[in-house]
């Protein structure tokens, strides 16, 4: 990869966690290209329910080097929220791409191999690292491994460690 490359990270979801994935590493100096399978940003506020309402207070909820650039609700609705989003995604002028849907990884000698389809089709592109913020109210996706079936170990997910840390 040429040294270019090596600055090139994707990451995966365009939702609160992903766009400030995006911002700290443009900060630091990197490419970081936001791939968002949906036709908006804003996570699972881009589909949540008209009156559902954010449990915290909005002052609680920004970016910390960007404040809401209007005045919200108290309690934000999920237009609000991603109105507020969309204004951070133009004020740190992160490259997001909707509609591009990442359907495998492969992991390369020296980064990454990103493949993902649009309405142009298939494509594939190379970064030196990927962020995955898809969220934890997404439909998971186990992957396999080789070999897989000849483990004997314990398999251990994020639903594991939910159930264990309530105990």
């Amino acid at each position: 990869m040429n040294s270019q490359k090596n600055k090139r990270i994707a990451v995966i979801g365009a939702g609160i966690s992903g766009i400030a994935a995006a911002k700290v590493l443009k900060k630091k100096g990197y490419e970081a290209i936001l791939f968002e399978k949906s036709t908006e940003i804003g996570g699972v506020w881009a589909v949540a329910y008209p009156e559902v309402r954010l449990q915290n207070i909005s002052s609680q909820y920004h970016l910390s080097d960007f404040s809401w650039t209007f005045t919200p609700d108290l309690h934000p609705t999920p237009r609000q929220i991603i109105q507020y989003l969309c204004a951070a995604v133009n004020h740190f002028q992160i490259d997001v791409r909707l509609k591009h849907e990442v359907f495998a990884l492969e992991e390369l000698k020296d980064g990454w191999r990103v493949q993902f389809q649009n309405q142009q089709g298939c494509h594939e592109e190379t970064f030196c690292y990927v962020v995955i913020a898809t969220g934890q109210y997404i439909q998971k996706h186990h992957s396999t491994f080789p070999g897989e079936l000849d483990f004997t170990g314990k398999v251990v997910t994020e639903r594991e460690i939910s159930k264990s840390t309530k105990k």
